[in-house]
């Protein structure tokens, strides 16, 4: 049994091998009240997660740009290691956790976790 499942991760592992390293991906928009927001997700399809992902953060009111680095967020299986049920993209820069959620939030938190902004996301065509 513990060959299989050995088996079952070696041949999970080699298949999303590709997604361990970025390609042109996929560009995604969505707009707030306050900002817009440009989502690179540069690895393959059919990839569950992504380390790679970059965001630009315009504010409307300002006009400052944050660009930032994230991931795909996920619970984990029951092996505590594969990724599972997509929580969102999550995104850190300069002490500040930038969260897009699929509910349609849209949320920025400080370092010490105390949502600073919450906003309502719509995607762009």
């Amino acid at each position: 049994m513990k060959i299989m499942r050995y088996l079952l991760n070696l041949l999970l592992l080699l298949a999303c091998f590709g997604c361990a390293s970025p390609s042109s991906g996929t560009r995604f928009e969505y707009e707030t009240k306050s900002y817009r927001l440009n989502v690179m997700h540069p690895c393959p399809e059919g990839c569950v997660s992504c380390d790679y992902l970059r965001l630009t953060c315009l504010s409307k009111a300002t006009g400052s740009v944050v660009h930032a680095k994230g991931r795909t967020w996920h619970t984990t299986g029951a092996d505590g290691v594969t990724p599972s049920r997509f929580l969102g993209y999550i995104f850190m820069h300069d002490g500040k956790v930038y969260r897009i959620l699929p509910d349609g939030t849209f949320e920025i938190a400080g370092a010490d976790g105390k949502v600073e902004v919450e906003e309502k996301w719509k995607m762009k065509d």
